[in-house]
This record gives C-alpha cells, sequence and structure tokens, in this order.
C-alpha cells in the first residue's frame, strides 16, 4: 500500500510557497506516495475547538501575532488530521512551529508525523544574504523563532535547494535535499548572447545589485548587449528604498541598454534567487534549449542540471564573458524522500522527582501539593525542603501531609539560606531520572508530568521540557513564548515558572542554581542558560499547564529596574559569546 501524506498550505502564503509545495507534490507523487492536498484558513479556529482552546485565545496577552497565526493554524490541523498522519507544510513564517510542538507532546500512539519543506522561510533568506539571523525586533524576530521551532521539531527537513540544507546546518538543523527532476533538455544550450534577461524580482534575495555587477563588464566588452529586468520590485531591507534604487545608478550609466519589461525577450536568462522554484514557463525555456544561469545549490540548479552554474560575482561575470557550456554538473548529495523514522525512548523520565521549596509562607501550600498528586502520571517522590522557617505552621503543615502519603513524601530541612541552596539540596537528594522544581504558591496541570514527558521521550537531544504558564490572581493572562534557546535566552526568560520537567543527567554535569542569583530573581534563568551552554535543548509544551500566582508578597513584584538590568546579564553569562566585559 502506498503511504499517505498531506501537504498543507494556508491561504495567504505567497506564490512561492504555491510553487514549492507543488513541487513537493509532484515528486511525492513520483516516489509512489498518496498525496492529499489541504488549504486551511489563516484566521480563525474551527467550529469544533474546545472550549478550553476558546479560552486560550482569549487570555494571550504580549503575544506576537506570528505565535497566535501559528497557533491558530494548528487548531485547523488538529482538526482536520488524524493520529498516525504525515503532514507536511512550508516553513514560511513557522506557521507550522506550534503544529509540530503540539505534536512532540502527545503519545506515540496519537501524534502526527510533521514534515517541513524549507525555503520560504525570513531564516533561509537571511542567511543567504545577510549571513545572520541576529538583530531583529517585532514580528519578523518572533517569525524566525518559530521557523526554527518548526525546524526543530519537525521528524523531517526537507529542501529542494542544496543551499539551504548547507544554511541550515549552521543553525543546527538538519535537512535532507528533496528529490527533483526536471525535463530533458531538446538541444544543446543556444540562445542570443545579446540580450541577457533577469526574469525574477529586483531584490536582495535575487541577488540584483550581485548580478548587475556582474554584467557591468559584459557591457563594456559587448556594445551590443541588452539586459532586461524585472519589473517587480520588492525593498531592499538593508538599503532605504528598493533594491532597484540601488542599481540605478548603473542602470542610468548605460541608458536603453538596461530596460526594465514584464516580457521575455528572449536570450540568456540569469536567475539568482537559491529558493524560488522556476516559473513553468523559464523551465519550457531551458528544454528548448535556451541557456540559463543558475547559482549552485538552487532550486533552479536541481531542476535543470545544464544550466551554466555559478557562485558570486566573479564566476558569473567570467561564465557570461565566456558564454560558458556547463562542464561540470553541481554537486548534488543524493535525493530521496525520508521514511518516517519512530524514535522515541519510552524509559526516559520514567521515575519523575517533584521538589518544592517551602519558606515561611504555607497558604496555597495544600492546592500547590494537590495538584502534584492528581497528576495523571503520579510523580516517582515528593520532596518538601523547609528552608530554615523555623516556623511550628510551616513544620506542622509539612509533617501532616507527610503522615498522609509516607512512601511517596519526603520532607528536608536547613538553615536559612535562599531558595537556590534549597533546590540544589533537593536535587542532590532526588532518586528519579527526571525532576520538575514547582514553587509553592503554583498549581499544575493534571497532565503537566505526562505531555513533559511525551516530549523529553520524543526528541533524544531534549534535555529540558517547559510549558506555558498562566496567570491567576493579581494578573490574569497567558504570556506565550517559544521554547528557550541561545537566541531567545540572550534578550528574555520565556519561561515563566520554575516548573520544568528537566533529566537528571544535568547533575552530572555539574550544572546547579547559584546562589548568589536568587536575591536578583533570575536564578532560573541563569541554570536554563547553562543547560544550552552544555549542549542541551529545551522542549515546549504549547499549552498552560503551569497557573502561576501573582499576589503582592511575590518577590519579583518588588525588583527595580536595576534588578531587572543586572540580573539579564548576570543570566546569560553562560551563553554569552566572548569574554565578558
Amino acid at each position: 500500500m502506498a503511504m499517505k501524506i498531506t501537504i498543507v498550505n494556508v491561504d495567504g502564503s505567497p506564490n512561492r510557497v504555491d510553487a514549492a509545495l507543488d513541487l513537493a507534490a509532484r515528486s511525492l507523487a513520483d516516489a509512489g506516495w498518496d498525496v492529499e492536498q489541504l488549504r486551511l484558513p489563516s484566521r480563525g479556529i474551527p467550529a469544533e475547538a474546545s472550549d478550553e482552546h476558546r479560552r486560550l485565545l482569549h487570555l494571550f496577552t504580549l503575544t506576537p501575532g506570528t505565535l497566535i497565526e501559528s497557533w491558530r493554524i494548528a487548531r485547523h490541523l488538529e482538526s482536520l488530521t488524524s493520529p498516525g498522519d504525515t503532514v507536511l507544510l512550508s516553513d514560511y513564517r513557522g506557521f507550522g512551529g506550534m503544529f509540530a510542538l503540539e505534536q512532540a507532546s502527545h503519545s506515540e500512539r496519537e501524534r502526527r508525523s510533521v514534515w517541513t519543506l524549507a525555503g520560504a522561510s525570513i531564516t533561509l533568506a537571511h542567511l543567504d544574504t545577510l549571513g545572520t539571523i541576529g538583530g531583529y525586533e517585532g514580528e519578523t524576530n518572533s517569525a524566525i523563532d518559530w521557523e526554527l521551532v518548526q525546524y526543530r521539531f519537525s521528524e523531517a527537513v526537507i529542501c529542494p535547494a542544496r543551499r539551504g540544507v548547507e544554511l541550515l546546518e549552521k543553525v543546527g538543523v538538519s535537512a535532507v535535499p528533496m528529490p527533483v527532476s526536471g525535463p530533458t533538455v531538446a538541444t544543446a544550450s543556444s540562445g542570443t548572447e545579446s540580450v541577457i534577461w533577469l526574469p525574477e524580482v529586483v531584490s536582495r534575495t535575487s541577488k540584483t545589485s550581485m548580478i548587475v555587477r556582474s554584467l557591468v563588464s559584459v557591457l563594456e566588452a559587448r556594445p551590443d548587449t541588452l539586459v532586461v529586468m524585472s519589473e517587480e520590485d520588492e525593498e531592499d531591507e538593508i538599503w532605504e528604498g528598493t533594491t532597484w534604487r540601488q542599481v540605478a545608478a548603473t542602470a542610468e550609466r548605460y541608458g536603453a541598454r538596461i530596460q526594465r519589461s514584464s516580457e521575455d525577450p528572449g536570450g540568456w536568462v540569469v536567475l539568482g534567487d537559491a529558493f524560488v522554484v522556476p516559473d513553468p514557463k523559464l523551465v519550457e525555456a531551458y528544454a528548448s534549449g535556451r541557456r540559463i544561469f543558475a547559482p549552485i545549490g538552487s532550486v533552479a540548479a536541481a531542476m535543470m542540471p545544464q544550466a551554466v552554474p555559478w557562485k558570486d560575482e566573479d564566476s558569473l561575470e567570467d561564465a557570461l564573458l565566456r558564454g560558458t557550456t556547463p562542464t561540470a554538473k553541481d554537486q548534488e548529495q543524493e535525493r530521496s524522500w525520508p521514511l518516517p523514522m519512530p524514535h522515541s525512548d519510552p524509559d526516559r523520565a520514567s521515575k519523575v522527582s517533584v521538589g518544592i521549596p517551602v519558606f515561611r509562607d504555607v497558604r496555597f501550600l495544600d492546592q500547590c501539593l494537590q495538584s502534584v498528586l492528581d497528576q495523571s502520571q503520579p510523580p516517582h517522590e515528593l520532596v518538601l525542603f523547609d528552608d530554615g522557617s523555623l516556623s511550628a505552621e510551616v513544620g506542622a503543615t509539612l509533617e501532616v501531609w507527610k503522615s498522609r502519603h509516607p512512601n511517596l513524601i519526603r520532607v528536608m530541612q536547613g538553615p536559612n539560606r535562599g531558595v537556590c541552596v534549597a533546590r540544589n539540596a533537593m536535587i542532590e537528594a532526588f532518586t528519579g531520572d527526571a525532576f520538575v522544581l514547582v514553587d509553592s504558591d503554583d498549581v499544575l496541570h493534571p497532565d503537566f508530568i505526562e505531555a513533559c514527558r511525551n516530549v523529553l521521550r520524543s526528541r533524544p537531544e531534549v534535555v529540558a521540557v517547559a510549558t506555558w504558564t498562566e496567570f491567576f490572581g493579581g494578573y490574569e493572562g497567558v504570556e506565550a513564548k517559544p521554547p528557550f534557546d541561545a537566541r531567545v535566552g540572550m534578550r528574555e526568560n520565556p519561561i515563566i515558572s520554575t516548573a520544568v520537567l528537566v533529566d537528571a543527567k544535568i547533575r552530572d554535569d555539574g550544572i546547579r542554581f547559584a546562589p548568589d542569583l536568587a536575591f536578583l530573581y533570575c536564578e532560573d534563568w541563569h541554570l536554563w542558560s547553562q543547560i544550552v551552554a552544555d549542549g542541551g535543548t529545551f522542549g515546549l509544551v504549547p499549552r498552560a499547564l503551569v497557573r502561576h500566582r501573582v499576589h503582592p508578597s511575590s518577590g519579583a513584584m518588588k525588583r527595580t529596574a536595576l534588578a531587572h538590568t543586572v540580573g539579564r546579564a548576570r543570566a546569560t553569562e553562560p551563553i554569552r559569546p566572548g569574554d565578558l566585559p
């Protein structure tokens, strides 16, 4: 029986996404897959969405629109697909990131297999043209966050451009080149050299400025050469205005020899965008014998293997001046569609230890403890640490709970040295293979341990798993955040609560809370930074499975602006590149 795959597109996606997904559909069909195509609305959530999802949508606060769109799309995909399905989505703006995260939090029998088709992302475009994905703010930054999430939590990332495979490797994403077939060339490459056509949008991603610089020598050497450029413009992003504005001086210098037109003028064709799928008319022109110049590692080079390859300004200039015919094919990696590979480890986090530090205040402890006991996957042990409260009320409360559950609950005590020392003592004392540290005024959703454990088991590289947090009490809302990594962690701590399921291996790696950071309320941020600096990856369950109580006596409510600034500097020390000033 043919394997089935559902290819998903979203209303409002650009034409390049449609073209890439259509190319993937043809390639999969050629490989014997049963292909179904599905189009989703980008707005609203399905009528059958749960009451909990509708409640959550109204609780989102301080949440970028890109994240909410990814969350909405996940709701539609959840209603239109079934466990066991294989789903392929574009990487455009990380719209599939939330769905990929959610599948990792399901048990293996409830999970969909998520694949990503790479090539339409801001991440790849900026890595290719600017060499970095740093320095961005707002919605652009959020889109990059969720594109990276989608790559990292997809079971397979496929890219028709080998250039994309190489760039993704630089950000720690393993991708495979997609099988691509093109037409047979009817005759040897030909076409008049007196006309050179640049059919792609005039933009930085199309390498227009680079191509025009290469053409200057051609225009000087061959006075009869005419260059025809697309009439479509894009903002340059780096320089003010459009990319056309950056090449206008060159165009003015050569007058009528550089023209703009939407019509095909014939002649040679120069392409610059590594990721765009060539228009069918260009593929037909290639098949008829037109000479095409395509960037090495591009989709065009894969589809048109007899195109003249170029790498940079010098190689393109040389090829155009000499009228080079292809003598060596672009070196392509072997291309084949990956097969679904189950890689869950059912033994991870089989014994989850839960630790709760207590200091003087036990007003909310009963509710916190009950939420731990009500977990769908019960904890292996529950450790209560009295941080030198010297309070009869605290002592009596802890003993009552221990007497109720003598085989589960242990009570530890120590002099008042702060929450970091208390947490470190519990980490040392835990006997489980994973642990969660819960503040005594927080409340866990019954699915917290189970959902986090599913993520830990689904990805061998994941060392810690957080969830979103719902604030209640003095403030209500859900500040939805991406998973913690070095890029996110340098600008903020996306983990609101310390309730994170952590593989106990970090204890063997010497990772602990820094006691002196407790008074800055950044000790958890610093711990997460240590985990990432040690090579660990964070997972995320994109559900509000921790309820964080906001009340006037919360220490974080009393921080000054200086405490925030200094705390951020200290918290990011492990992941900050270079030496600290």
